[in-house]
C-alpha cells in the first residue's frame, strides 16, 4: 500500500509539475503585486482577501470569494486531474498489481489527501516567507 502511495504522489507530481509551478508562481506574483500598494503584511492581506463577512444583506455589497476559490479548488482541481489521468492510463494494470479496487481507491484517496496538505504547506510558506520578507524590509526602511 505504501509502495502505491509513493507511486501515486510521484505519478501525481510529475503530471502537474508544471501547473503547480504556474499555480505558486501566480500566488506569489499576486501577493507581492498587492502588496505594493498596499501598507498591510501579506498574512493581513491574505487573510483579508480570505476572509468572509458573515451574511449578505443586499446584492449591492456582494464580492464573490475569487482568492477563496484560488486558495482551495484549484489546488484540489490539478490533483484532480493528474489523478484522472493516472486512473484512466494505467488503473488495468495496478488493478491487477493490486489485487484489490479497495486499495487501489484507497491509495488514490490517501495520496490525493497527502499532496493537498504539501499545497497548503507550500503556500504557508510562500505566505509566511513573504511576510518575513517584508517585516525585515520594514525594519530597514
Amino acid at each position: 500500500m505504501i509502495k502505491l502511495i509513493n507511486r501515486d504522489l510521484k505519478y501525481i507530481f510529475s503530471k502537474a509539475k508544471k501547473l503547480f509551478l504556474i499555480y505558486f508562481l501566480l500566488i506569489g506574483l499576486s501577493q507581492s503585486y498587492i502588496l505594493t500598494d498596499s501598507s498591510k503584511l501579506p498574512i493581513e492581506l491574505f487573510i483579508e482577501l480570505v476572509a468572509d463577512v458573515g451574511y449578505i444583506e443586499s446584492m449591492d455589497g456582494f464580492v464573490p470569494a475569487f482568492f477563496w476559490f484560488l486558495f482551495q479548488l484549484v489546488p484540489v482541481f490539478l490533483v484532480l486531474y493528474a489523478t484522472y489521468s493516472d486512473h484512466v492510463e494505467n488503473s488495468s494494470y495496478l488493478m491487477v498489481k493490486t489485487k484489490s479496487r479497495g486499495r487501489y481507491f484507497s491509495s488514490k484517496f490517501v495520496s490525493g489527501f497527502i499532496m493537498i496538505l504539501l499545497i497548503n504547506l507550500v503556500l504557508f510558506i510562500i505566505i509566511g516567507g513573504e511576510t518575513w520578507i517584508f517585516k525585515s524590509y520594514d525594519k530597514e526602511v
